[in-house]
This record gives structure tokens, sequence and C-alpha cells, in this order.
């Protein structure tokens, strides 16, 4: 009888360690998983540093979630549209700061919120283009858009359309290169961002204003996963970025 039961003790030890050590090797696994984190070129929230790194503040936030849920971001930064299709194709795969619309709202899981931005029609600085007051005057005027963004999307909820009013752009740069050059009258860009984003660009900051602000694109950018990505890094991230929102309070 005591051989029984010792033999069954042994067992139930094996059997505990074997668990244990199966746990903390499943642990070291998720603590060590790096995930591709997709975004665009938008300073100073995300670009890339003299050593092509990506940085800025939207991308530091990003950094302390990742590190506090342990889960190693890769980063890339590409066109906003191709960016946007990777996050959707790519399983387990993070974007950010995407706009959290109706449209996108199934595509994703939302994880925190990571920029505001406050858009506005952004014009050069001159006395060339009236005030716009009524929106009903923007199919007088040609605008640079990035494809896939909620600018873009915007001016075409208005009336506009792709090889008309709209010179469709993949980046944000190609739009200010258009702007700067006078091929076209508008871009949509927030008012706080002209001065980071046209010494960026090596644009002379004073050659540009905003023209009227749009109520309907005060956004919220978010980090947001793709619905393939484990329910257990979801979840980690998501408990990181209320650590890090409640630590900020």
């Amino acid at each position: 009888m005591l051989t029984r039961l010792k033999r069954f003790r042994d067992k139930l030890v094996i059997r505990t360690t074997f668990v244990a050590i199966l746990w903390f090797a499943l642990a070291d696994v998720a603590c060590s998983q790096t995930l591709p984190v997709f975004t665009e070129f938008s300073p100073p929230y995300q670009y890339t540093d003299e050593d092509n790194r990506v940085v800025g503040l939207s991308t530091q936030r990003v950094e302390t979630i990742f590190e506090l849920a342990q889960v190693t971001p890769d980063f890339y930064l590409f066109p906003w549209a191709r960016s946007l299709h990777l996050a959707q194709t790519t399983p387990s795969a993070l974007i950010y700061s995407i706009a959290r619309t109706p449209e996108r709202e199934s595509r994703f899981f939302w994880i925190a919120p990571v920029a505001k931005f406050k858009l506005a029609l952004v014009s050069q600085n001159n006395d060339r283009l009236p005030a716009i007051t009524d929106w009903s005057q923007l199919t007088n005027f040609r605008f640079a858009v990035q494809r896939g963004d909620v600018g873009m999307a915007w001016l075409e909820s208005q009336g506009l359309t792709e090889g008309n009013e709209l010179v469709v752009c993949t980046d944000i740069a190609c739009s200010w290169e258009y702007l700067d050059k006078g091929v076209v009258d508008f871009i949509i860009e927030d008012p706080a961002l002209i001065k980071e984003t046209a010494e960026k660009l090596n644009l002379p900051i004073d050659r540009f204003k905003a023209n009227a602000v749009i109520p309907e694109l005060e956004v919220v950018g978010y980090l947001a996963a793709n619905r393939a990505t484990p329910k257990n890094i979801v979840e980690r991230l998501q408990k990181a970025a209320a650590q890090l929102a409640q630590a900020n309070h």
C-alpha cells in the first residue's frame, strides 16, 4: 500500500513538474513573440530618424504598451494604403494611428487610443483662395489626399471624385509636395502638425496655413490588431494600455 502511494506521489510530482515546465515554456514563447506593427509617415507622431528607425510620440506610446505587455514590436513605416492592407491581411499584425470608423469596427481588435487629430483644410499662406465657409464650395477646388485615409473618404462623401477634384497620393509627403508646388489648392492636415511636417520635408514653415477646420474630422487614432491575433495577446496589450492610461492620469 505504501509502495503504491509512493508511486502515485512520484507520478503526481512528475506530472506537476511537466505542467509547470510547459507553462513556463509557453510563457517564454509568448513573451518573446515579435509582432509586425505597421504605420505611416506623420510627424511628430511617427516617422523615421537618421538611423531609419520608426520613432515619434505615438510610436513611443505603442512601444510602452508592448513593453508592459511583454511582447516585442517590429515596426514598419509604409504609405497608409499599404500599411492598412498589410495590417488587414497579415495574421497578428497591428497598425497605428488608425481612426476607429464604423466601416473598420469589425475588421480589427481595438487596443487603445494613441493620438488625437483635429483636421482642417490647409492651403498655401496667401490670399489667392477664399476662406471656405460652406462645404458646397469644395467642388470648386483641387485636393491632394492619401489613398484609404479618412480625409479622402470625407471629401468623397462631399461629392468630390478621384481624377477630378481629388489627386490621390500614396503618402502625406506627396500631398504636401503637391500643395507646395501649387498643383492642388488644399490638403487635409492637423494645423498643429504644420510646423513639424514642413520641417521634416524641408519646406518653409510660413508657406502654409489652416483655411477651415473640419469638425467632422476630429479624430482619435488607435493602435489596432488584426482579427487573427491570438486573444491572449490582444488582452495583454489592452491590459497594458489600460495600465499606461491609469499611470498617466
